[in-house]
């Protein structure tokens, strides 16, 4: 089996965030149980719980309106690398024990590293939204 690089999970990061689709969005949003509930379950994705939370965050903000002060691409990206992970069918299939979630946990962790500008961004605005109310 080759071994799935960060390279490589950049690529299929920009590749993949070419077809998302406010549709794709919205199955996220959907799916936010489960994701969450996925990764709490996952010893090797369990660290990386709190980025997914944020990416469900910006992604349920952006689709209903109230933050938009980002790259749609951004928001791609974070829309593939969730229905990435949500797929059992991916770089490592997911029911191969020990490493069928560490291409999911490369492409998420890539994904926060390629938009983290963004996010920053985004966390200083939900804080400010936050102290206004």
């Amino acid at each position: 089996m080759n071994k799935f690089s960060k390279k490589q999970a950049k690529k299929t990061i920009k590749k993949g965030a070419k077809r998302i689709s406010e549709e794709d969005l919205k199955k996220v949003i959907e799916k936010e149980n489960f994701i969450e509930e996925k990764i709490i379950k996952n010893k090797t994705l369990k660290s990386l719980y709190e980025d997914v939370k944020l990416f469900i965050s910006i992604i349920k903000d952006y689709y209903k309106g109230t933050y938009k002060d980002i790259p749609y691409w951004s928001i791609a990206a974070i829309g593939f690398s969730l229905l990435y992970f949500l797929s059992p069918i991916d770089f490592v299939p997911d029911f191969i024990p020990m490493v069928g979630y560490v291409d999911d946990a490369l492409i998420l962790a890539t994904c926060y590293k390629m938009i983290k500008k963004d996010l920053i961004k985004y966390k200083e605005w939900k804080v400010q939204t936050k102290s206004a109310e």
